[in-house]
């Protein structure tokens, strides 16, 4: 999945409400379907873009996640834990750091479309704070358009990426994930596995100052060695003008990964086991900025900086610990191993709430 920041110039607004219209039944020299916009903007972002330059008006905050289900996410972390926690290894620190009330969390993006290191923060988010917690990721355009992630990540809380959606779901309480860097750092060539990129990206920046909310930063190392990137292909991007015919993509990466070989541009893929380490850190805010400071520019860039550098340097620290990387599929846990056994879990009194965690097998070690 790719989550970023939709900051995208007039004539790509103008362009996708060109694109609704037509997908309506309008302006393209046929009779009018009978569906409207609205319908159409449902039936394939699953949550209404507020902003009226990229809609018709008709949207309401309201209608922003409206198709997140806990119950189906209760029925499925199950799965998504044994994935993602023991396919994968996973370990997950720093959650103490999320603060109460609405918050931006922020992480940098690994794993192409596949994103492992996303899906074991959505399953530690969920256990330590429940299901029903109002959470939320902002999704770039390409994965609504694709078979199973357009019907499965709306049910899971991810949203249009958009400003005017983060600014309605931290209007509500609501935390929200977004990766920055989006494509451009899903897909960054393996050389810059350890690298955090954003690109020239601010528009969290500007959600964060106007909302007056506090950043999260989440860090995560080994996921992008789940397959190898040979190049990111931006030049081939700009060149030929593919960034409006791939729904805003700004890469077309050469990779190499499971079962494929070699595949050219997004594709699903099957990753290779992989050791990963998530850290929260301590949030970051500016509390004695107004609102009116998302407007300008050198503020946001320095404010950017601050996240950006504070987000590598942590990087950069977990890669000297060395906790992730590679692993062989059947390769013995030594944590827990050694590890003293677990006292048997207590079975709840008949009629007693069921707690969010135990949807959940433990976690790794």
């Amino acid at each position: 999945m790719i989550f970023t920041i939709a900051e995208g110039d007039a004539g790509e607004t103008r362009w996708g409400l060109i694109w609704l219209r037509q997908a309506a039944g309008h302006d393209n020299g046929q009779p009018a379907l009978p569906r409207s916009v609205d319908d159409v903007r449902h039936e394939v972002y699953g949550s209404i873009i507020v902003r009226e330059d990229r809609t018709d008006g008709t949207g309401t905050a309201a209608d922003v996640g409206a198709r997140r289900d806990p119950e189906f996410i209760r029925a499925h972390a199950p799965k998504l834990a044994l994935l993602f926690e023991r396919y994968h290894r996973t370990s997950v620190d720093g959650l103490e750091h999320v603060p109460a009330g609405p918050a931006l969390a922020v992480g940098n993006h690994n794993g192409g479309l596949m994103a492992p290191d996303m899906f074991a923060l959505m399953v530690a988010w969920w256990r330590r704070f429940g299901v029903d917690a109002p959470a939320y990721g902002l999704m770039h355009d390409l994965p609504f358009h694709l078979p199973i992630a357009r019907d499965l990540m709306p049910r899971l809380g991810a949203v249009p990426a958009h400003p005017a959606n983060a600014l309605a779901l931290l209007g509500r309480g609501a935390k929200v994930l977004v990766y920055p860097g989006g494509d451009i750092d899903a897909f960054r060539p393996w050389s810059q596995r350890h690298r955090i990129v954003f690109g020239q990206r601010c528009g969290f920046i500007r959600v964060a100052l106007r909302a007056r909310v506090p950043i999260v930063p989440i860090v995560s190392a080994g996921a992008h060695e789940s397959f190898r990137i040979l190049t990111d292909g931006r030049d081939l991007v700009r060149r030929l003008g593919l960034k409006r015919l791939f729904h805003r993509l700004e890469v077309f990466p050469i990779t190499l990964c499971l079962p494929w070989g070699i595949t050219f541009g997004p594709a699903y893929y099957l990753p290779v086991p992989v050791r990963m380490h998530l850290r929260a850190l301590p949030p970051v805010s500016w509390p004695s900025l107004p609102p009116e400071a998302a407007d300008d520019e050198a503020t946001v860039w320095r404010c950017r900086e601050q996240v950006r550098q504070t987000m590598q340097d942590a990087l950069d620290e977990m890669t000297r610990e060395g906790r992730y990387g590679r692993r062989r599929l059947f390769e013995p846990d030594v944590s827990r191993a050694t590890a003293a056994p677990a006292p048997p879990p207590r079975r709840p009194s008949r009629g007693a709430p069921r707690s969010a965690g135990s949807v959940f097998p433990a976690p790794p070690g």
